[in-house]
């Protein structure tokens, strides 16, 4: 036969509450625990607004570069037009410089290419009729050597400038822009005036002869004739402004 276990010790009085006092702290820790956690669930992003934070960002920053672009590409733009406004001047005074005083240039157009400002140019110049005789249009226009596009599209500027030979000299003859014969022009200088004199003194005439009523030494008697003395006006110069006797044409 076998000895039976001998009965378990019995736990002190004190000892049990010390543990169900552990056991209540530990529980208590637990759910404080858990309800920090939960706490901290509720204050946080999910996925769902965190992608929608990045799609908006980056749809923010597409339009801040876009515009820093546009911004970049007016700056630059407006850059080659003052150079190629610059180039078209140089053109002009060049083609003047070119031709005699008064000479008259060609109908027609010429094109060219150019280095200014380390780039090249590519130039057009246009030289038409006008409805005034002897005055020619010059059109110079100037793009980039890079900027492919026809006779009439993609110019920077257009620069227009009048040449021609329509210049009189001064005091000698008047223009007649319509296309006419010029005429000559009146000299300036001073109205003389038209002086008139005094009038003469008048005659009168001759008296009739008297008529004898009666028989006697009756002497014919006969009124004095008298006239009037004439008289006139003098008009006095008057100075008269010069007619205008033209200016060069520029």
């Amino acid at each position: 036969m076998t000895a039976a276990a001998p009965p378990a010790a019995a736990a002190p009085p004190g000892c049990a509450a010390r543990v169900k006092a552990a056991e209540r702290v530990k529980a208590a820790e637990r759910v404080k625990a858990a309800e920090r956690v939960k706490a901290a669930a509720q204050c946080g992003f999910t996925l769902i607004e965190v992608l929608v934070a990045l799609v908006i960002v980056a749809v923010g920053m597409m339009a801040l570069m876009g515009a820093l672009n546009s911004s970049a590409g007016t700056v630059s733009y407006m850059t080659d037009r003052t150079f190629a406004e610059w180039v078209a001047l140089n053109q002009i005074e060049l083609f003047k410089l070119q031709r005699q005083p008064g000479q008259v240039p060609p109908v027609g157009n010429t094109v060219g290419d150019l280095d200014y400002a380390g780039r090249g140019w590519h130039w057009r110049q246009d030289v038409t009729a006008t409805q005034v005789q002897g005055i020619m249009r010059v059109d110079m226009k100037v793009r980039p050597k890079e900027v492919k596009a026809g006779d009439d599209d993609g110019w920077y500027v257009t620069v227009t400038t009048l040449l021609g030979d329509a210049v009189g000299a001064p005091g000698t003859t008047i223009l007649q822009w319509d296309g006419g014969t010029p005429g000559t022009g009146q000299p300036g200088g001073q109205n003389t005036g038209t002086t008139l004199g005094n009038g003469t003194t008048g005659t009168g005439s001759t008296g009739t002869t008297g008529t004898s009523l009666t028989p006697g030494n009756n002497t014919p008697t006969g009124n004095t004739g008298t006239g009037n003395t004439g008289t006139g006006n003098t008009t006095t110069p008057i100075p008269q402004q010069p007619v205008n006797p033209g200016s060069p044409n520029p």
